[in-house]
């Protein structure tokens, strides 16, 4: 099985003078299976994410979806994720975890970035063609995420994507964590298979902070 992560909005660009910066649990994650298995994708101008442009990369990564394909995605890569399915009007799939997805937002920091955000708040996504996949999809969420009001998104998660909702505690937008445990659970009840390892080598980077 091959697993693919779409990562956030501004990951793998410089942020508070950190190069590179990304969740710590991206390279968490790349560990605890065996080497090669896990891609974290680099979307293009990750800090000015456009659909058309992260659809397209997602389709030249992934060109075919079955099985044996399995996604994951990080707030504005869920959507990604999503609206890449609904165009390759994908029937099966291995799995589908999102965490801290969203479709509407709140508390964005300026202007700037409510203009980012509006084409994926605003073009909508073809949920009828996602259908066949709510039986493989996840969603994990966080109830202090500053950014993802819950019982707009919850609402729109179960009746267009999923039932199988998971909201924990005090994780914020998931960009401080330095793993998800839950996120290795499902992943490996959907049959993606665990390495002998599991140790993070990369814990004691600085983490940029939930709220920002």
């Amino acid at each position: 099985m091959q697993l693919y992560l779409v990562h956030c909005w501004d990951a793998f660009t410089t942020q508070n003078g950190i190069e590179d910066w990304h969740p710590l649990w991206y390279d968490w994650l790349e560990f605890q299976f065996p080497k090669g298995t896990v891609k974290v994708l680099r979307m293009p101008n990750s800090n000015s994410p456009q659909i058309e442009a992260w659809v397209s990369a997602l389709i030249d990564a992934a060109p075919i979806v079955d099985e044996q394909t399995v996604f994951v995605g990080h707030s504005v890569g869920c959507q990604a994720i999503l609206r890449y399915l609904s165009l390759q009007k994908a029937t099966t799939v291995g799995a589908v975890i999102l965490i801290a997805g969203w479709f509407k937002l709140t508390n964005l920091e300026s202007q700037d970035a409510e203009r980012i955000a509006q084409p994926w708040v605003d073009t909508s996504i073809e949920f009828a063609s996602l259908a066949s996949l709510r039986k493989k999809t996840s969603v994990i969420l966080s109830d202090d995420d500053p950014f993802v009001p819950l019982d707009t998104n919850v609402n729109v998660f179960k009746k267009y994507i999923t039932e199988d909702i998971t909201i924990l505690q005090g994780k914020g937008h998931f960009d401080n964590c330095s793993s998800i445990p839950l996120l290795k659970e499902k992943l490996q009840h959907s049959g993606f298979s665990a390495s002998a390892g599991g140790e993070n080598p990369f814990a004691d980077k600085n983490a940029k902070s939930e709220n920002e």
